[in-house]
């Protein structure tokens, strides 16, 4: 399957975003990072959403999208239901609700959080 099989369906990719993603998949094997930067509004979570299911079916490897901002973390969550976003402890009703959503977090194949979280929860992945 190609890389544009995992592509959210819910959105019609353009033509930069296939191009991108076509030469990450090219590129997999002998490649082992990828810096992509793009304008605001380029669809680059898409892309990394696209990457990130993908490189869990073919490769078996998880993948943390990071993002500077809450904010960011939430408009990713609210239009992509398959991933699982990590807030911090203050956003969840109570400590245990955190636990459960700080462990759900670390077993899902796809993870989305701030830049903050990842380091201080330690939740390092292979992409």
């Amino acid at each position: 399957m190609s890389i544009m099989d995992y592509f959210p369906s819910h959105i019609t990719p353009r033509l930069e975003q296939t191009e991108l993603l076509l030469a990450v998949e090219d590129a997999w094997k002998h490649t082992d990072v990828f810096s992509i930067v793009a304008p605001t509004a380029t669809g680059k979570t898409a892309v990394a959403i696209t990457i990130a299911k993908w490189a869990y079916a073919k490769h078996r490897q998880s993948s943390n999208i990071l993002m500077p901002t809450n904010i960011l973390v939430e408009q990713a969550a609210a239009g992509y239901s398959d991933v699982v976003p990590f807030f911090k402890e203050d956003r969840y009703e109570s400590k245990k609700v955190y636990r459960e959503a700080r462990e759900a977090t670390r077993k899902s194949h796809i993870r989305l959080m701030n830049y903050h979280l990842y380091l201080a929860h330690r939740m390092y992945a292979p992409v």
